[in-house]
Order: structure tokens, then sequence, then C-alpha cells
């Protein structure tokens, strides 16, 4: 498929989840939101692997152990930490932080596929976080290193962290030849099996929210934040590399910020337009071959 189009489908999904995963956690626990989203995801994989004849059988215990562990940092740890982060610093600052997962996957690709660093991603990537910075450096400079703030950072650190591990561990199953689809099935399986762990060990009520913005906030999580996305998202990773797939998460912001502008009455000032055309310039050197053409 078209390194552009799953550029896009991602950028566009996940961009648009920041919505979404706010109307979860102000729901229910965070954690259980966690199981609820990658559970029911789980389910439609394995309809889909069933109704398109992908076998789930044949992966040896070591795999499995592989998938699970990519399974709690990418479909429970991540999340759940992030979610936690919300509690204490703001979405801006989070935003900010998650943006260094470029740099995270750059390093850890380099590390574990003895790949050279690409210098035009290099320049993408610090152009697109000077943009993220330039565009929030009101949550940046106003941060008050209290407690709370300090918990923040970590639990929104962590959480990149995991979901850089979790996504590496996507690349490197991809250069062994599993496939994408069944492992993903796997490893959200795996994911939502922790996540009810940790909410059964935390003694987190499991119950379900019957309001109308939870169930749709909660369909679109599953179908489209999880089962396509993420799809499309560790597709690409495969196919260009950690660091330029990555560059797509600092584009996430902008979206947000654009929807935003029709919902909340965001205003757009210098600084955000500033920020948002710096991004913009960085996605289109990130989307640049070493030869300087374009992917397709």
């Amino acid at each position: 498929m078209n390194n552009f189009f799953l550029y896009f489908i991602t950028i566009s999904i996940w961009g648009s989840s920041f919505f979404a995963i706010s109307f979860q956690i102000s729901e229910a626990s965070s954690i259980v939101s966690v199981f609820y989203r990658f559970a029911i995801a789980a389910s439609v994989m394995l309809f889909m692997c069933i109704a398109t004849g992908r076998s789930l059988r044949g992966f040896s215990a070591r795999q499995h152990i592989l998938i699970a562990l990519q399974g709690a940092f990418l479909f429970c740890i991540n999340f759940y930490l992030i979610y936690e982060a919300a509690e204490y610093i703001s979405s801006g600052l989070i935003a900010t932080v998650f943006s260094t997962i470029v740099v995270m996957n750059i390093i850890g690709g380099t590390l574990i596929f003895k790949t050279l660093i690409d210098s035009l991603t290099l320049v993408a990537a610090a152009i697109g976080l000077f943009g993220i910075l330039i565009i929030f450096w009101h949550d940046i400079f106003y941060l008050e290193l209290n407690k709370n703030d300090i918990l923040g950072l970590v639990l929104a650190i962590g959480g990149t962290v995991s979901a850089s591990i979790g996504m590496l561990m996507s690349a490197w199953f991809q250069k062994h030849y599993l496939p994408i689809i069944q492992t993903n099935t796997i490893g959200m399986a795996y994911g939502a099996a922790l996540a009810a762990l940790i909410a059964t060990i935390g003694d987190k009520t499991f119950i379900f929210s019957p309001t109308n913005s939870y169930i749709f906030s909660l369909v679109f999580l599953v179908l489209f934040a999880s089962v396509i996305a993420f799809w499309s998202f560790l597709t690409l990773l495969g196919k260009i590399g950690p660091g330029r797939a990555s560059y797509a998460m600092v584009f996430f912001p902008i979206l947000s910020l654009g929807l935003s502008t029709f919902f909340e009455n965001f205003a757009w000032t210098l600084n955000s337009i500033t920020g948002a055309l710096l991004i913009i310039i960085g996605n289109v050197l990130a989307l640049k071959t070493k030869k300087g053409s374009t992917i397709n």
C-alpha cells in the first residue's frame, strides 16, 4: 500500500483520538478503559483473522513471550501511564514529551538494526520538535516543578519510552517475517489481559458507562485508533523505519488544535501558527527518501 496513504491514516486517526480519550478517562478508571479498548479490539482482530483465513497458530513459545512483551508495552503500559499523567500535567506538555518518541525511535532503531542515522530525518525531527516547543511554550515556561508536576512528567516519559519499545519490537517482528495482523491480534489480547490484572490488583471497579459519549468514543478508539491506525502505522514503520514513521506523531498536536478550533473555540496565535508551519515543514522533510524523492 502507498506509504503516504499509511502516513495520512495514522495522522488523521491518532491525531483525532485525543478527543475520544478524554471521554474515556472522565467516565471510568483509565486502566479499565484501556482493558475495554484492547479486549474489544483483540476480538475484532480475531474475527478479521478468521474471516480472512489468517491462522494464529504456529507461533513458538519464545515468540509468544516476545509478543506478550510487545503487547504489554504498546497496548497497555504506555496508554495507562499517559492517561495517568493527564491527571497531573497539561495535555500540551504531554504532547511535547510524547513527541520525543521520534528521537527515541531513531536512536533505538540505530542500536537494534545497525542502520545509519539519516541526517535528513534528524533535521526534520529537530524542526518538528522546535515547532512543538513553540506551540506549547506557555505550558513549559509556567511548569512548576512541584511534586505533582514531576510525577506527571515521569509518567509521560515512562509512557513514551514504553510506546517506543513496543514500536521497535514490531519493527523487529517484521524484520523476522512475523505477520503484523496476527501479532497485533495476539499482542492486544495480552495487553488487555495485563490491563485487567493491573485493574484487579488496584481494586478498580469494572464499570461500563452507558453514556453515548463513552460508547461512541470507545467504538472510535477500538475500530479506528486501535484496529486500523495501529495496523497502518506499524506497517509503515516496518517499511520506512522507526524514525521516519514515528515523525507522524509530531503532527498530532496540529490536528488536535485544528479540531479544538471547531469544537472548543481555540484561538490561533502567532506562536501556534509558527509552530504548526515548522511541524509541516518537518513532515515534508521526513517524507523524503535519502535520495530526496518522496516516498510512494
